[in-house]
């Protein structure tokens, strides 16, 4: 963790951090770039990238020296299951979605909770989605070392041309058989586009067929985690808590994110 606020801390111009390329982690993996845009994708719809993307912002904001953030560029849904209006309730939450649109300049702006700063679609915008500009703005100018970009439902050309704004990309893959059918071609797409993908299998169970699974993806060890009892995901939204809060989700599944991002950033 030293070397970590050690590099935070060198000389680093304003265009060089913008700049950092996903060739850059990819080859330095025991250092951390000075800020980090990390794209969620699901191989087909119900992948559980929302939820990935929230608990994932948990385990960043516990390691010291990161500020994470979340935005969500595709479909959206978080604000309702994290339970932002009550948290809220006392305090004005900004729409990233609108200033996005204007002159207002991101970085700006803030809606913190729990370490995190939630870039989230509010209720009335559930059915909007930003432009190819506006999405832009939002992963360039949004507040937080660590940025994680929800991108479900994004699969078109415009979603693609997104993910190659990314230093790093998580495609999230839900083992169930037909569903990997159905997301062949989206699969071959990762594989073909010389992007930084790097693929986790949710939702792993012992009904999962190893060596099926390796053969069809075509990886010997793919990045696992494990199926949650959904007794605790129901749980935890009817006390309208954060995911990462809930002492069994944690258990579970920190020592995947612990091993997901220790090659990458050098151990958190």
């Amino acid at each position: 963790m030293e070397r970590l606020k050690e590099k935070r801390k060198g000389d680093c111009g304003e265009g060089e951090r913008d700049n950092a390329g996903r060739e850059r982690i990819l080859a330095r993996p025991a250092e951390k770039a000075d800020r980090w845009r990390i794209g969620l994708t699901g191989l087909t719809p119900g992948a559980g990238v929302s939820f990935l993307t929230a608990c994932l912002a948990g385990y960043l904001a516990e390691k010291e020296g990161w500020t994470p953030a979340v935005a969500e560029l595709g479909d959206g849904g978080l604000y309702d299951s994290l339970g932002m209006e009550r948290r809220f309730i006392y305090r004005e939450y900004r729409s990233f979605l609108r200033a996005a649109t204007g002159s207002v300049n991101l970085h700006s702006l803030s809606n913190m909770e729990e370490g995190v700063n939630w870039a989230l679609k509010t209720p009335a915008e559930q059915s909007e989605r930003p432009g190819y500009r506006e999405a832009l703005r939002l992963i360039y100018g949004i507040s937080g070392d660590a940025v994680l970009f929800d991108l479900s439902g994004r699969n078109d050309e415009e979603g693609w041309l997104l993910l190659k704004e990314m230093d790093l990309i998580l495609g999230v893959v839900d083992p169930m058989p037909a569903r990997l059918l159905a997301g062949r071609s989206t699969l071959e797409r990762w594989k073909l586009s010389g992007l930084p993908v790097r693929i986790l299998v949710n939702k792993d169970n012992r009904g999962v067929d190893r060596k099926e699974l390796q053969r069809f993806l075509k990886i010997r060890r793919p990045e696992t985690i494990p199926y949650l009892d959904p007794r605790y995901l129901y749980s935890v939204q009817y006390r309208g808590g954060m995911p990462w809060g809930e002492p069994e989700i944690r258990r579970q599944l920190e020592p995947a994110f612990h091993r997901l991002f220790s090659g990458l950033c050098g151990g958190l």
